[in-house]
This record gives C-alpha cells, structure tokens and sequence, in this order.
C-alpha cells in the first residue's frame, strides 16, 4: 500500500540505503507526497489557458481563420462581382447597405473581398512555410553532414541573405525576376499565387 511504501523509503534513508522508488513520479522521499511533474510546454499551455484574453483572442483568430477559409459563407458577393451602379457613384464608393467596407475602383464589394484575400494570404503563408522548413532542414542537414568548404559556402550565403531588410530585398527580387523570360515561364506572372510562394520561400 501506498503507507507501506512511504514506510519503507522512511527506513532507508534512516539505513542510508537505496529505496525502491518504482512507478513513483516526483517524490518528497521524507514525506512520501507524490506531485506530477510537468513540462515547460505544459506549464506555458496552463498559464495561457488560464488567461480568458488569449482565449478569448484565440477564439476570434479560430473565427477569422474559418471565414478566411470559407469565403463564400461570411461573403455578401462573389470574389470578382460587380454592384450595380448607383446614381450617387459608380466605383470606390463609400460604405453602404449594399458595400459595408464600400466599394474598389471595379466597383467589387470589399467586404467580400477581404476573406477571399484571406484565403490566399493563408494558402501562400503555409505553402511558404512547409517549403521553406523542408528545403532549409535538407541544405542544413548536407551542411552539417560534409561539413567542410560546403558547409562554409552555405552558411555565407545564410549569412548575406541576413544581411539584407528583408522587405527591400524582395521587393527587388520581384521587379528583377519578374523581367526574366526563363524565371517568367517557371513562376509565372509577378501578381500570381505560384510566384509570391516561389519567392517567399
């Protein structure tokens, strides 16, 4: 039992012995408390549930993120649909009953428009990130397998990618590759979805 247990680690540390301490977790060998011993992501994930601002915020984020996802539930009007015109205006008009956010310069409700561009905007960030975890861990790991002058090449080049604001440099790598016919015909056009992945990753 659980007092004879606690019994006979009390006489072996009086007897300066080793105890049997078999399927005991944290144990206060003088007192036989057993706690649970938790991890540091265990102990962050408890911390952050107990806080009802991230849960709450983390709620609206779910909520953003299915909409994003589903567009054509929370959308009032398809992706490239037009309004009506209106006697008032006919293009980037104000926010009305018909345009809550109002209209762009084709007249397309903006509203809408949002989670449609949610949508991609997500679709790119994990494209990005799978390929940018896959092809780093790979060039790491040869890196780190020869060893040597590639090692040394690879971590350079690592280095004056660092160098460089990150927003400036693909700003130009945009207008540079977008001008190559050969970079043209593999991503395609500087505004698609396949070139913005190519290049953030």
């Amino acid at each position: 039992t659980e007092i004879d247990r606690s019994t006979d680690i009390a006489q072996a540390i009086e007897d300066n012995t080793d105890a049997d301490l078999t399927g005991l977790s944290l144990r206060d060998e003088s007192e036989g408390v057993v706690s649970e011993s938790l991890s540091p992501f265990r102990l962050a994930l408890r911390h952050y549930r107990r806080n009802w601002v991230a849960m709450a915020s983390l709620g609206l984020l779910i909520i953003i993120v299915l909409a994003c996802l589903f567009p054509h539930i929370p959308a009032r009007y398809s992706e490239t649909q037009r309004l009506p015109k209106t006697d008032s205006t006919f293009i980037n008009s104000p926010p009305s009953s018909k345009a809550w956010f109002g209209t762009d310069d084709l007249n397309r409700d903006l509203y809408s428009r949002i989670f449609y561009g949610g949508r991609v905007s997500i679709m790119i960030g994990i494209s990005v990130a799978l390929i940018a975890c896959t092809v780093g861990t790979i060039i790491g790991a040869i890196a780190g397998y020869l060893g040597g002058l590639l090692d040394d090449v690879l971590m350079r080049i690592t280095d004056l990618f660092l160098a460089f604001p990150i927003l400036v440099s693909l700003l130009v790598l945009r207008n540079v590759l977008a001008e190559a016919p050969l970079v043209k015909a593999i991503m395609g056009e500087k505004t698609s979805v396949r070139f913005m992945v190519i290049l953030l990753s």
